[in-house]
């Protein structure tokens, strides 16, 4: 929910106005995962994962320019990556799981686990 929100709090934006919010449940299964949540892995990139985090990539697409998350994420999607596994930025323990479906396999899936609940809440009673 942090990271839902997030949006509203970088503006100063009321989070009542981002209320209420429906929280789904997914099962994702894929065959290549890059987990940048992982110490040693993360050491091995050329900008340090809290600067990565903590970079203001609102303010950067604002000026017309990638940001270095963003580009890593296209070099993970380029490289044929079908997921990114990243530390989230208003939860410190929390983690975001990004997944590219234009790179899914016939082994991959990605399935809405409340699906009927999503359905009966669009529908007027």
């Amino acid at each position: 929910m942090k990271e839902a929100l997030e949006h509203f709090r970088y503006h100063g934006l009321p989070i009542s106005s981002g209320l209420p919010k429906v929280t789904i449940a997914v099962h994702v299964t894929i065959e290549r995962l890059l987990d940048l949540t992982t110490p040693a892995l993360s050491a091995g990139l050329p900008i340090p994962m809290p600067e990565l985090v903590a970079e203001d990539w609102r303010a950067l697409t604002a000026k017309g320019m990638e940001s270095a998350s963003q580009s890593l994420g296209w070099a993970a999607f380029a490289a044929g990556f079908q997921g990114l596994m990243v530390p989230s930025r208003p939860d410190p323990q929390g983690v975001n799981v990004l997944v590219f479906p234009e790179s899914f396999t016939k082994a991959c899936r990605l399935e809405v686990m409340n699906a009927s609940e999503l359905d009966r809440l669009g529908r007027a009673t």
